[in-house]
């Protein structure tokens, strides 16, 4: 039950962020996205911000995408415990330490690695 709450919210707010996006150019479509991401991140949505951040990444990618989709996809493991989640965070703070080779967060996505990694 928990599962298709979270699936019919995701659903909503990617609607709500495509009705805006279909009135801008790509990254005003993204930036539509990674504020919808960001407000179901807020809330606890994790499966919602990583579609939405998957679909700001994909209309113009971004280092900090990554890093948000990173960080949602973690959050994601400690709620649902899928290894699918854990492995995915993983993946993307590597994405995100190759692609910002300085600045950024580069240290909380080294951080988050090196907590993760273990695991």
């Amino acid at each position: 039950m928990r599962r298709t709450l979270a699936t019919l919210a995701a659903l909503a707010i990617l609607s709500s962020a495509s009705i805006a996006a279909a009135q801008g150019g790509s990254v005003e479509q993204a930036k539509t996205f990674f504020t919808a991401g960001a407000a179901a991140y807020e809330k606890g949505n994790f499966a919602a911000a990583i579609q939405a951040f998957e679909e700001a990444q994909r209309l113009a990618p971004r280092p900090a995408i990554v890093f948000s989709l990173a960080q949602a996809y973690k959050r994601q493991y400690f709620a649902e415990r899928r290894p699918s989640d854990l492995r995915r965070a993983a993946e993307l703070f590597k994405q995100y330490l190759g692609e910002m080779k300085e600045g950024g967060r580069r240290a909380d996505a080294a951080q988050a690695l090196s907590e993760l990694e273990p695991m």
